[in-house]
């Protein structure tokens, strides 16, 4: 919901939840494949293409609608800047494990974009810089404090 003289939503609105989703039929008969996939979201399809990547006949099921469940209500960014999350990470798991966190999801902003390249997917992937900023001194201090007091 917007106000009409601003683009700016009051509340976050799911781009999955908007954006045009295929629709398929119901499963009515049996199929014979390697591997079932449960689940249509980002992880289910994800999975159910690098399978099918290895040669293994793979069939998708989901129970509703593809991209409608948990992922459906994300905002499809896809980015290994997280805020001050790895500050906590690092008290918590320790900075080791904190740079496997970030590594993972630099690995995968890279494989999306290069799936995206490799299979000519028509889709609103842009590259656009990430922000911290913040509204209060507690937080701008550790913003200062974890980019090395710039």
């Amino acid at each position: 919901m917007t106000h009409s003289s601003s683009p700016i939503p009051n509340y976050p609105e799911s781009y999955w939840l908007h954006a045009e989703r295929a629709s398929y039929p119901s499963l009515l008969e049996n199929l014979e494949v390697d591997v079932a996939v449960v689940g249509g979201g980002i992880a289910g399809i994800t999975s159910a293409y690098l399978l099918a990547k290895e040669g293994k006949s793979v069939v998708l099921l989901e129970a509703d609608q593809v991209l409608g469940g948990t992922t459906g209500h994300t905002t499809a960014k896809i980015s290994a800047q997280h805020g001050l999350i790895y500050e906590e990470l690092i008290q918590h798991i320790g900075e080791e494990d904190a740079k496997l966190y970030y590594e993972s999801n630099r690995d995968a902003l890279h494989f999306i974009k290069e799936a995206i390249e490799t299979e000519g997917i028509a889709c609103d992937f842009t590259h656009e810089d990430a922000y911290i900023y913040s509204v209060s001194e507690k937080k701008a201090h550790a913003i200062k404090k974890r980019m090395g007091g710039l």
